[in-house]
């Protein structure tokens, strides 16, 4: 399967998903409430590649700023990987890179841990652009 590439557009993040490397990125915030149709097209590319894939992934997300409509979409993105992850199809590494002094986003953050459960998250303190 091809990579994804969705470029950043419109308060939207870039999203690079490489399959051959196995390295997925989504880089930057979520400021437009209008991301339903990104979503789609992600969540479509990903349930598809997911279900051919035997790979370990690693997800790195770079993102300071989501509003809570983009909530769902990212949450049912992370529950995708979750379910390959645990239904023994490969392991999956989620990099979760936030700034230093954000303790807003690191508690969210831990809230996605708590309720996606054995899905691996790591909070990585960085410097990230506001």
């Amino acid at each position: 399967m091809k990579s994804l590439i969705i470029k950043s557009q419109n308060e939207k993040p870039h999203i690079w998903f490489n399959t051959e490397t196995n390295v997925f990125e989504i880089d930057g915030d979520f400021y437009s409430t209008q991301t339903s149709e990104m979503g789609q097209s992600l969540n479509s590319w990903l349930e598809k590649y997911l279900t051919k894939n035997t790979s370990p992934i690693s997800l790195n997300i770079k993102c300071c700023h989501y509003p809570s409509s983009s909530y769902d979409s990212l949450i049912h993105v992370l529950t995708l990987f979750r379910d390959f992850y645990t239904q023994s199809k490969g392991f999956v590494m989620v990099n979760w890179f936030v700034n230093f002094s954000d303790a807003r986003i690191i508690d969210q953050i831990k809230s996605f841990k708590t309720k996606l459960g054995t899905l691996p998250i790591n909070i990585l303190k960085a410097h990230l652009k506001d």
